[in-house]
């Protein structure tokens, strides 16, 4: 992975987090509607079938759904964050071999500061 692609995995997993958090929170409102709810209608009959509750059960295991491919894909992009990155010759762009002291393909010197070896 070069590091301009790690630049953007990274910004990609922080957009994913962001939507992962909102639907933490959707699924949290979504659990005090249905307490609510289930709280009034058995206040008001305690015999009654909660099947009016249907639709927040609904969206709550919609939500679970969303926020475990969230939390999947999240995992998926820190094993990629955590791999090194790939060495590319600053001249022709060529992916190299990361011992490679000059680019094969244009010659150019491949001299690397600490910051561009494996710094995500």
């Amino acid at each position: 992975m070069t590091k301009q692609e790690n630049d953007k995995l990274t910004e990609k997993r922080g957009q994913t987090e962001i939507i992962l958090e909102e639907m933490l929170n959707e699924q949290q409102y979504s659990f005090s509607i249905l307490g609510q709810e289930y709280y009034k209608l058995v206040s008001e009959d305690p015999e009654i079938l909660v099947s009016g509750l249907s639709d927040y059960i609904d969206t709550v295991k919609l939500t679970e759904s969303e926020i475990t491919n969230l939390e999947d894909e999240i995992k998926k992009m820190d094993k990629l964050l955590n791999e090194p990155l790939d060495l590319v010759c600053p001249g022709c762009g060529k992916i190299m071999d990361p011992d490679a002291k000059f680019c094969s393909a244009c010659g150019s010197s491949l001299e690397r500061t600490e910051e561009d070896i494996n710094c995500p």
